[in-house]
């Protein structure tokens, strides 16, 4: 109907117009968010394939590595999504949500939190479509963020030590030549971190002034992928070679790099969680992602002295792994042939990148790196989520009324059924959502992205 009216002349025409890019735009967004629905379950289908392929060389210890990483991330991630769910007071905003409550937790105590969310928005972001209802574009956003943030998260605590697992198989049982699983997972999870990258950075820009916002298009976001992927690549290499010849040593130096990182993290003001245990859960987070490169997130003071010393810190380190990797080799060479040149020019060439984007990072910060004061304006003392219902409904009346597992099958049942083909539903709760929304203009944004981009730009 919206593109019918296109064609239209005069005002009707410009409103079909514009009710025309709308839709476009609503139909971008669900693409996006099915693709990335569709990349994580390839992801997990990938997963699985090195877990057999593992199993099947009788590679128990890789293995063993692989799962203890799969199953660790799955279980943070899905305790973030309960404590964000437990800060919003449980409070649904989309249909689907309101209609599984009842099991909310059974889904996160099985890992499916992540799933549930994606599912979640995925359904307001189609009925949205479906029914053209403004009031779904800030409940879509404010899902979306969370996710981003879940899966900036899990791009450094499973895609990271994944990288790292399948370089190290690569450089010690496999010659240096990667087989067709090895390189696959590879890509795979270079992929998984680039998208949560650029996810992170363009959701973040969401709270620069607009004049800002309108000149950090790609042109910005080029340069600082680019440093990223120096400062990342560089970290993991060095990581993979020291693991290959020191398999059980890497273990040691990642628990004493992680305890140094962890103090640092809990001497720093972090206030994106909101109970003390999510607190110190989220400074455990941070060592482990610095492990593998800096994150700023959620730093209540200015962090750019703290980076710096940290780039130093990881320049060191990176130097002291490469020259181990050296030194082992030359003095116990591998059951494969190489020569000791390619060694010497792979242990400083995995350095001097690191060093080249710490370079980088410097001229990029200097000359495109956005400022913006207007995040930073007047203190905050305890981020706000609330949603309320402006219906007037008891948000938690869904919680409170125990419900079988056929009935929420049912209702589940029914609301699909009323996506695709606009069937009537008795239940009160599986109605579209029209009388739901975010209570104020303050409380549209997502208060935990605001966090990570107030340390950002500091």
């Amino acid at each position: 109907m919206g593109c019918f009216r296109c064609y239209k002349s005069g005002s009707d025409g410009a409103s079909g117009e514009n009710e025309c890019k709308c839709n476009f735009k609503k139909l971008k967004k669900l693409i996006l968010t099915l693709l990335s629905l569709g990349l994580f379950v390839a992801d997990i289908v990938l997963d699985a394939w090195t877990a057999v392929v593992l199993f099947r060389r009788e590679a128990y210890w890789s293995l063993t590595m692989l799962v203890v990483v799969l199953l660790g991330s799955a279980v943070l991630i899905n305790i973030y999504s309960w404590l964000w769910y437990k800060y919003d007071k449980f409070t649904m905003i989309t249909n689907l949500e309101k209609v599984l409550l009842p099991r909310l937790g059974v889904l996160h105590c099985f890992t499916l939190g992540r799933y549930f969310r994606h599912l979640a928005a995925v359904s307001a972001s189609f009925e949205n479509i479906r029914f053209n209802k403004p009031e779904l574009e800030a409940i879509i956003s404010y899902r979306r963020y969370d996710l981003k943030i879940l899966r900036l998260f899990e791009s450094y605590t499973e895609s990271a030590p994944q990288i790292v697992l399948m370089l190290t198989i690569a450089l010690k049982d496999e010659g240096w030549i990667l087989n067709v699983l090895t390189a696959v997972k590879i890509l795979a999870s270079v992929a998984s971190i680039t998208v949560s990258e650029v996810k992170y950075y363009r959701a973040i820009i969401v709270f620069m002034p607009e004049e800002t916002k309108e000149s950090s298009g790609w042109f910005q976001l080029l340069p600082y992928f680019l440093v990223k992927l120096f400062l990342v690549a560089s970290r993991l290499a060095a990581v993979s070679l020291f693991a290959s010849v020191e398999p059980c040593f890497i273990f040691t130096h990642f628990i004493c790099s992680w305890l140094l990182l962890f103090f640092v993290a809990s001497c720093s003001e972090t206030n994106l969680m909101k109970c003390e245990g999510g607190k110190w859960l989220y400074r455990a987070t941070l060592g482990v992602m610095w492990y593998f490169n800096w994150f700023c997130g959620g730093v209540k003071w200015k962090t750019s002295k703290m980076m710096w010393l940290y780039h130093v810190y990881m320049q060191l380190d990176i130097a002291f792994l490469c020259g181990w990797w050296y030194w082992r080799m030359s003095s116990d060479p591998p059951h494969f042939e190489i020569s000791c040149v390619k060694v010497v020019i792979a242990a400083a060439a995995v350095s001097v990148i690191y060093l080249v984007g710490v370079l980088c990072k410097a001229v990029y910060l200097c000359i495109l790196h956005p400022e913006s004061t207007e995040i930073n304006s007047g203190e905050q003392t305890e981020l706000c989520y609330d949603l309320t219902d402006t219906g007037g409904k008891d948000s938690m009346s869904v919680k409170k009324k125990k419900q079988s597992c056929v009935q929420i099958f049912g209702n589940v049942l029914k609301y699909f059924k009323y996506l695709l083909f606009c069937r009537q539903i008795c239940e009160p709760r599986c109605e579209p959502t029209e009388t739901f929304e975010l209570a104020s203009d303050s409380s549209r944004d997502n208060m935990r992205l605001k966090e990570l981009a107030n340390s950002f730009y500091s």
